[in-house]
């Protein structure tokens, strides 16, 4: 199986997912599926991205994203898919851990 070129990885720990996490999820599921992405994209889930302060957390390609709503999340995918950018786009970046 040859890897994909975007890994989407969403923070679906409690912090986050009162936050919003599983809607995010919903949306890029939504979003992958009728623009057929499911070739590029890996979309996978965590228990904690250890940013539960600044949640909801997804990481594209090792690029974390915090603060993201459904919107947010879907542009900067969006974004990174239709620019092949592996750097930050947009909004607040994390890197160190705060949990």
């Amino acid at each position: 199986m040859e890897p994909k070129p975007f890994a989407v990885k969403i923070c679906l720990g409690s912090s986050c997912y009162t936050r919003g996490s599983r809607e995010i999820l919903e949306s890029i599921q939504s979003y992958i599926a009728e623009e057929k992405l499911e070739s590029l994209v890996m979309l996978t889930g965590s228990l904690c991205e250890e940013q539960c302060r600044s949640g909801p957390t997804i990481t594209i390609n090792d690029v974390t994203y915090t603060g993201v709503d459904k919107k947010k999340a879907l542009d900067l995918l969006d974004k990174h898919i239709h620019t092949h950018n592996h750097k930050p786009i947009t909004g607040d970046t994390h890197s160190e851990k705060e949990c």
